[in-house]
């Protein structure tokens, strides 16, 4: 169906991979049917088209063949009977209101479900505007499961004491639903530099990543996922054809999770997006850990949602700046956050440094790091043989009631 829109419509497969803001390799996938797209990619896809979202994020949820071939010849009617029919048969689980949960996958895998005792849906689809536009919580909703944590299993703790929570080092957010994640370079350093496992020589790094709310029983539960870390990049060199006003190496780096299928977030990369008083919005994890435990235990699991404008460009405001300034604070753990519209799910760039004590943060333009994606995939296709999809990991895993992880401490203190 993608490529028949993208041949009627005369479209190089580049321009299309670039304007939905994944790879030219997954981008050739999805047109030959090898993989499926995340919803929230499906919904990019039918926007960019111009076509009915149900169609799309039909095919997103993985339908089969016949009920896709029955979709395509009466969308309406289809969709009128599928919501008709959904929920039917279903047999909610009525353990308790108010649950705490885990999907475990390995000790190197698990999921968190922390639940609530609310008893309407998980939430609602995000609802834009009569102008297409969104509210920043409607945004919100729609980055959040795109963004990533950096964190270390090993974890400074009292002697004898269990650490609570991962240390978290910094962000990243998904640019390829095959499992690409930018952050910074310094971050993918911090990472590489962990110390191992002082009697097995066990890696310490591991991502976290989120799936969707939702309904179990007469609560609400938001899974979260442990997940290894298959491979990194970073940029080591850097050419420009004239002056460049940024870092001389721009502060980039990727890593490939052993997880795929993780919506991808869309780069604005379209000259003119970046302008002084611009409203935007930054998803992650400032402070690291700290903010997830204040009161001596796991009080919640999410980014945490920052709002304000961009105050400068570098140089000067111009069509394509080589980088930006906003007034949000830049604090450890909040390096690799998405910077995105308020209005709409589009990432404009990505948080990396900042002046300590002060509200002026650097960022570093959503079209540096597509240039960089693209160097990065260099459009060869990934070795999937040994990712999961999140949805496999999400289905299969079994339930257990205790809040663990894969962890060791070091440097013990009394």
């Amino acid at each position: 169906m993608i490529r028949d829109l993208r041949l009627q419509r005369e479209l190089r497969a580049k321009d299309v991979a670039e304007s939905l803001g994944v790879s030219l390799p997954y981008l050739s996938q999805l047109e030959s049917d090898r993989a499926m797209p995340s919803e929230a990619l499906a919904r990019r896809i039918a926007g960019f088209f111009r076509q009915g979202e149900d169609e799309f994020v039909f095919m997103a949820r993985r339908g089969s063949k016949r009920l896709n071939a029955i979709l395509e010849q009466s969308p309406k009617s289809a969709a009128t009977y599928l919501s008709s029919t959904a929920g039917k048969g279903s047999h909610a689980d009525k353990r308790g209101k108010h649950m705490v949960r885990l999907i475990a996958q390995s000790k190197e895998d698990l999921a968190l479900l922390i639940g609530t005792d609310r008893t309407e849906p998980p939430g609602r689809p995000p609802q834009p505007t009569p102008g297409g536009l969104f509210t920043l919580a409607d945004t919100f909703d729609m980055i959040r499961p795109s963004v990533v944590a950096f964190a270390s299993k090993m974890v400074n703790t009292p002697a004898g004491g269990r650490p609570l929570f991962p240390e978290i080092i910094g962000t990243g957010f998904v640019v390829d639903s095959d499992g690409i994640v930018v952050t910074n370079r310094h971050v993918v350093d911090a990472l590489q530099h962990l110390p191992p496992h002082p009697l097995t020589g066990a890696r310490a790094e591991v991502a976290i990543v989120w799936g969707q709310p939702e309904a179990v029983g007469d609560g609400v539960a938001l899974p979260l996922l442990f997940v290894d870390i298959k491979a990194y990049s970073a940029i080591t060199s850097f050419s420009t054809t004239g002056p460049f006003y940024g870092e001389d190496l721009p502060d980039l780096g990727f890593v490939q999770l052993k997880v795929r299928g993780i919506p991808a977030l869309l780069l604005a990369t379209e000259p003119n997006v970046l302008r002084q008083g611009l409203e935007v919005a930054t998803a992650g994890f400032p402070l690291g850990t700290d903010p997830l435990i204040p009161y001596g235990k796991v009080s919640q699991i999410t980014p945490l949602l920052r709002r304000g404008i961009v105050s400068s460009l570098l140089p000067f405001p111009c069509p394509n700046p080589h980088g930006f300034t906003l007034d949000v604070m830049s604090q450890g753990g909040a390096s690799g956050s998405p910077v995105f519209l308020t209005n709409s799910p589009t990432v404009v760039g990505m948080v990396h440094a900042g002046f300590p004590g002060t509200n002026v943060t650097l960022a570093l333009p959503s079209r540096l790091i597509r240039d960089a994606v693209n160097a990065c995939t260099n459009g060869q296709p990934l070795d999937l043989s040994d990712v999961p999809t999140l949805e496999s990991l999400m289905r299969r895993g079994p339930r257990t009631d205790e809040l663990r992880w894969d962890s060791f401490c070091y440097g013990e203190t009394k």
